[in-house]
This record gives structure tokens, sequence and C-alpha cells, in this order.
């Protein structure tokens, strides 16, 4: 992180990232982490953030002193939602390919009674893998946001 902060050219912005990164980094990461659940992913939030912080400063230090907090912790609670919505859509994906396979497992005349079984069963862990996971992550959405909108599996 901080070779990302020495690479900064111009004195004044690498400082005033600099004064960021000593001031906001642990509240970053908790935040990216409350998200995410995942240290190492956290880590690289906090990373994609800075790179972000990095490419706006000129505009980030214009603003109002008091509103750089409120930008700086937008941007990590941003980047960390893109992150759990990925992580979300990889496991449904999974999901509907397991099932896939199943249909076309059960519908093949060759197939042997227990690869069936097999692959069932390996379906079901994905399954019961993505419920997990929702359960999981559905704590960190607003709970008027997650009762009013609810997704069934």
């Amino acid at each position: 992180m901080l070779a990302i902060i020495a690479a900064i050219e111009n004195d004044i912005e690498r400082e005033f990232i600099t004064q960021i990164y000593l001031e906001f980094y642990k509240k970053m990461r908790a935040k990216a982490f409350f998200i995410v659940h995942n240290d190492s992913e956290a880590d690289e939030i906090v990373q994609e953030a800075f790179v972000k912080l990095i490419e706006h400063v000129r505009e980030i230090m214009k603003l109002d002193p008091v509103k750089v907090p409120v930008y700086v912790m937008v941007t990590v609670k941003n980047i960390s939602l893109n992150h759990w919505h990925d992580a979300r859509k990889e496991q449904e994906c999974k999901v509907l390919v397991a099932d896939d396979e199943l249909e076309r497992w059960t519908s093949d005349e060759k197939a042997l009674p227990e690869d069936i079984y097999i692959h069932e069963e390996e379906s079901g862990l994905w399954r019961t893998r993505f419920r997990s996971f929702r359960r999981e992550t559905e704590d960190c959405l607003n709970p008027n946001i997650s009762s009013a909108f609810p997704i069934r599996i």
C-alpha cells in the first residue's frame, strides 16, 4: 500500500493521501471486512479504494475537509458492496451450473445410479453453501431492505 502512495509524484498529493492512509486505514479495513467477512478480500478492497482515491485526489483535495471522511468511507463501502455482489453472483452461478449438470446426468441413460447419487450430493452441497453464504451476508444489509425484498432460494 505504501508503495502505491510513494509512487505519487506530486508532493502535496502524496502528503494528502498519506494523511488519509494514517487517519482512515483501520476504519476503511473494518468497513470492508464488515461487508465481505474475508480478511484478504478486505485488504484488496482497501487497496482498490486507495487507487480510486489517488485517481481522484485533486477533486478530493477541493472538498470541504468535513466531507473528506464521508467520501473515503463511501468509496470503501461501494467497492465492498460490489465485491459482495460479485461473490454472490458467482455462488448463484455455481448453483445453476450444478442444477444443469444434474439434469444432464439424470437424463443420461448410460449414467450409473451411484454416479447420479454422488452428483446429486455435490449439487446439494453447493445449494447448502449458497444458502449459508446468503444468511451470513444478509446480516450486512439494512434490515429494512432485506425484509422488504426477501430473496428466496
